[in-house]
């Protein structure tokens, strides 16, 4: 009897542990990734690169090296048993090897890493799309193909065991070398996916201790010394997306930190050269990678740009709050290039690799002849709404468009007679009110009439006025109502839900309590509605927010995009834009907002706090500096203002003042968390003093490229200028004197060609 009660027992524990084996089975394949499987893209912003036709038949793969493409000044040498690739610069008699020379070699290297070291392609895979795979190319069974083509080489890879094939042509070019990867060429026959590829990913590898360095755009720029040590933590490197990771792919339960990438350069510099890579073609979807030695387990510092063609994602396991991650089934088909320029002189500086990225934009933008007008730029906060949640909301008022006059009048009467003004927070229902119904301007600020007053009074005066216009946020939909359907016309993420962005507080961390969306691209009658109000009401200048220093996919059914489409997208609405009004000016500057925005405002001024980073440098500023206009984040948003207005001066950044006439506290309750300090009487002193620093410094060098900076001791920096100027920053606690200059503590010191001082 016992017996029996107990095998009943038994039976009922396996049926309901059967049943939720079942539940849980039938919970997973419901929110298995077939959205984003199922999903046709819109296809705005794919390059297309033919793969290109051979000029002979293939190539014969003996033994050591062999050229295979030459100019005038480089040559092409492939040792394609070994997978070894030599490009030799005939300007300065070096050569760069696509492995370090004694890799092969190294008693202290394992077999797999020695085939690490010595792979030219590293690349990733997933087969469940659950878990990634990290491999090269000399630790798989592969077959190389490799053909003659015009300037180059094409190379056919098949990695027979992964059914994975792809080509990479490598073409001579001006400068250098050109990889290309069409998309044409990837074949996935079985069951697993590319995920990510690099092509020579240890292209001038060093040493602990050789003399040079790696620079990379984290913010403005960072340095990392091969002569220093790097403690290595996690067997990680540096890896940053271009552009920010995609935020429809980020976690914002996880605080954002550091600076961003605005731009895929890569630079590396040695005792016998150096070389720039870029990305032409691919970098909305690529990630810069740097590897101190003991990552890996190899004793090399090296890194460049990687190519990404799937991405990560979690999805939610039915109704519970558990996130599984998942890889994209839809490949990103771009095609992806790369460009190697190289530098032939002996020990080149961070400005010799900066001044081959400024070539490099000033053809892709068009030579112009001069950067446009820099004065100090006043930022006027009009108000916003309190928090979220409040049935009935009426804006904050912080500026009103009467009394922007009277900060204007005081200004010049205060001796400030070039300035620019900037209004923000001045749509309907203020900063956070009802986007993306924005217009007209909130009557709470003065509405219409007083927008009209405010032109005409700075009209007279000849003071510039731009406008913030937002044609992204959706935001307080719930309140009065702003026509959006989220169903069909918001952002949403790869696993089919809505995207819902959290405000980022002061602290880093999302404020999960403020649900706000984005408005799907393809949705224009907003975006239209509010260029035309800008136009109707005469002004000529608009501040685009997003677009400069946002990019993301949405994975909307009706019109899903990636990263790319939404980069050709916004550059549309910059063209359409600088079309209509004359001017426009973009947040942040990834690289891409600047073929139609000439001026970047909140220009990162820092680098990420990262061990690897040796020292923080103008980088980016000395690529932009005598081609595009850069201002400064607002100075008295800033810990120290003082050591701020020195950094500008240092960089060659204008300054902004974002300021209210009414005031801080109360923003105590909103959600603008972001001022502490912007009632402008309280600020005059810093006004006037960043005004004559404006006279000395910024006014006469905004057309002269900077051709030099360096740390001329400690504390104390040098900016020098093509026309032979010298700006001298010290930020240490005694002046500095040397010859007939002196640099007093905290201050700066201006030496015209020539030697004079100032």
């Amino acid at each position: 009897m016992l017996r029996s009660v107990f095998r009943r027992s038994r039976l009922r524990s396996r049926i309901i542990a059967a049943l939720l084996a079942l539940i849980v089975g039938l919970l997973i394949w419901r929110h298995l990734p077939d959205h984003e499987f199922s999903l046709s893209y819109v296809d705005r912003g794919t390059v297309r690169i033919a793969l290109s036709a051979p000029v002979g038949g293939e190539i014969a793969q003996a033994e050591g090296m062999a050229a295979v493409a030459e100019n005038d000044d480089f040559q092409l040498l492939a040792d394609l048993r070994k997978q070894w690739f030599r490009i030799v610069d005939k300007r300065g008699g070096i050569f760069w090897d696509s492995s370090p020379l004694d890799a092969v070699d190294d008693p202290e290297l394992n077999e797999n890493a020695r085939k690490m070291a010595a792979s030219p392609i590293h690349l990733s895979y997933t087969r469940n799309f659950k878990e990634i795979v990290n491999t090269q190319l000399l630790r798989e069974r592969y077959v190389c193909q490799a053909f003659p083509i015009a300037g180059g080489i094409q190379l056919r890879y098949r990695l027979e065991d992964l059914q994975l094939s792809f080509a990479v042509e490598l073409l001579l070019a001006p400068g250098g070398l050109e990889v290309r990867i069409p998309d044409e060429s990837i074949v996935e026959a079985g069951s697993a996916g590319l995920v990510s590829l690099s092509v020579f990913p240890l292209l001038g590898a060093a040493r602990q201790g050789d003399d040079g360095y790696i620079v990379v755009p984290d913010g403005s720029g960072a340095i990392v010394e091969f002569a220093k040590p790097h403690a290595v933590n996690g067997n990680k490197g540096y890896a940053k997306w271009v552009y920010g990771e995609d935020p429809t792919f980020r976690d914002q339960r996880r605080p954002e930190s550091g600076e961003p990438v605005t731009m895929p350069v890569f630079g590396l510099a040695k005792r016998e050269g150096g070389y720039v890579n870029m990305l032409t073609s691919g970098a909305e979807d690529a990630r810069l990678i740097v590897n101190p030695p003991g990552v890996n387990n190899l004793p090399y510092y090296r890194g460049g740009l990687e190519f990404v063609l799937r991405k990560m994602y979690t999805s939610r396991l039915g109704s519970v709050d558990r996130l599984v991650p998942w890889v994209e089934k839809n490949r990103i088909n771009n095609d992806r290039v790369a460009r190697y320029t190289f530098v032939a002189a002996a020990e080149p500086s961070y400005a010799d690799l900066a001044g081959i990225a400024r070539a490099y934009y000033r053809d892709l933008w068009g030579e112009s002849e001069s950067v446009p007008d820099n004065p100090l730029l006043v930022r006027l906060f009009m108000g916003t709404t309190g928090y979220q949640g409040s049935l009935f909301q009426t804006p904050e008022v912080m500026t009103t468009f009467s009394e922007a006059e009277r900060i204007a009048d005081e200004l010049l009467a205060s001796g400030l007679e070039r300035f620019s003004v900037a209004l923000t927070g001045w749509y309907r229902g203020g900063y956070y009110g009802q986007l993306p119904q924005r217009w007209p301007a909130d009557a709470h600020f003065g509405g219409d009439k007083g927008l009209l007053a405010l032109l005409e009074h700075l009209n007279r005066d000849h003071i510039v006025l731009s406008m913030e216009d937002n044609d992204l946020d959706v935001i307080n939909r719930g309140i009065g109502g702003n026509g959006v359907s989220l169903r069909s016309d918001a952002v949403r993420q790869p696993n089919g839900e809505l995207y819902v962005h959290h405000p980022l507080r002061p602290s880093g961390s999302s404020d999960t309590s403020v649900r706000w969306y984005w408005l799907s691209p393809f949705q224009d009658e907003y975006r239209l509605g509010g260029l035309d109000y800008l136009k109707r009401s005469g002004v000529r200048s608009v501040d685009l927010r997003h677009v400069g220093e946002l990019l993301f996919s949405d994975y909307n059914e009706r019109m899903p995009i990636r990263r790319a489409d939404t980069k050709a997208i916004f550059n549309q609405w910059m063209k359409e834009a600088k079309d209509a009004l004359g001017t426009v000016r973009v947040y942040q500057g990834n690289d891409y907002a600047l073929i139609y925005a000439d001026t970047i405002l909140d220009s990162v001024m820092s680098t990420s706090n990262d061990e690897l980073f040796d020292r923080q440098i103008p980088f980016v500023q000395m690529v932009y500096h005598g081609s595009k206009l850069y201002y400064t984040p607002p100075i008295n948003r800033s810990d120290v203002p003082k050591r701020e207005l020195l950094r500008a001066v240092e960089y060659g950044a204008v300054p902004t003042f974002e300021l209210t006439y009414r005031p801080t506290d109360r923003l105590k309750y909103t959600n603008y968390d972001r001022l502490y300090s912007s009632q402008y009487e309280a600020w005059m002193p810093e006004l006037e003093e960043a005004y004559r620093m404006w006279q000395e410094v910024w006014q006469p060098l905004k057309d002269r490229r900077i051709v030099d900076h360096r740390e001329a001791a400690a504390d104390l920096f040098v900016t020098e200028y093509d026309d032979g100027t010298k700006i001298w920053v010290n930020y240490g606690e005694r002046a500095y004197r040397s010859g007939g200059m002196t640099v007093e503590a905290m201050s700066y010191g201006v030496e015209r060609n020539g030697g004079g001082s100032e």
